[in-house]
């Protein structure tokens, strides 16, 4: 974090960091999506909800997926 003075603003300057979240489902997990993936939406992984992004376009809900990468907020699946 850096903090630096500009005239008579201070601007205050951080990273995000975009590690997958540790309560996130592994890669290779097998999900449901809660709602339609038009690509993004939510999906069930032991109870509960993700948001998530579809690789290959629109997944219908109540479609068993696979996570295949975690994004910087969500993860991205791809249908079974």
């Amino acid at each position: 974090m850096c903090l630096h003075w500009f005239s008579k603003y201070f601007v205050l300057r951080t990273h995000v960091k975009t590690e997958p979240q540790p309560h996130w489902p592994p890669i290779g997990a097998h999900v449901v999506t809660a709602t339609i993936l038009a690509p993004s939406g939510e999906v069930i992984y032991h109870k509960r909800r993700y948001e998530a992004t579809s690789r290959g376009g629109l997944i219908e809900a109540d479609t068993p997926a696979t996570v295949v990468a975690h994004g910087d907020f969500c993860l991205i699946v791809e249908p079974n």
